[in-house]
């Protein structure tokens, strides 16, 4: 039998958790919201720009996403996230002023949650998760994609 999680750490992390639930109970499609929102994608700059696709027929990017790879949410030397006013900085910077009105995506959206995740440690609630993804966005021929950093 399953017995709950004693320590304090552990009771800490699945409270931090627990106001993504209520994130991800309301997925949101891009088509739904562009241009007003924010879409943030989550994977890294190469794959984002079009470098290299080593999954999807179609390398590139949602039009209008902004890049904000998952990984830049840790410190490189404890691989735990860096602090939340560094978070907050990192996503508003990036261009999300209102959460309420962020969508994240990456590739399946997997690592998308990583930053839904950063983003309510940071303060930043309410962003919501395309979970189609990449994968569903540019295995659609008649949706546009854009490419480079810009």
């Amino acid at each position: 039998m399953c017995q709950p999680p004693r320590d304090r750490q552990t009771l800490r992390s699945i409270r931090q958790i627990q106001p993504l639930r209520r994130a991800q109970r309301q997925p949101c499609h891009p088509d739904a919201v562009l241009p007003s929102c924010t879409v943030v994608d989550a994977r890294a700059a190469d794959r984002y720009a079009g470098r290299v696709e080593p999954v999807d027929p179609r390398a590139g990017h949602i039009p209008g996403a902004v890049n904000v790879p998952f990984v830049g949410n840790l410190d490189e030397a404890t691989r735990r996230f860096i602090g939340p006013d560094a978070l907050a900085d990192r996503y508003r910077d990036a261009g999300v002023d209102d959460p309420s009105c962020a969508i994240v995506y990456c590739g399946s959206g997997v690592t998308a949650c990583h930053d839904l995740l950063a983003m309510e440690h940071a303060g930043l609630v309410g962003a919501r998760l395309y979970p189609g993804s990449w994968s569903q966005w540019c295995n659609d021929p008649s949706r546009p994609v854009s490419t480079g950093t810009g």
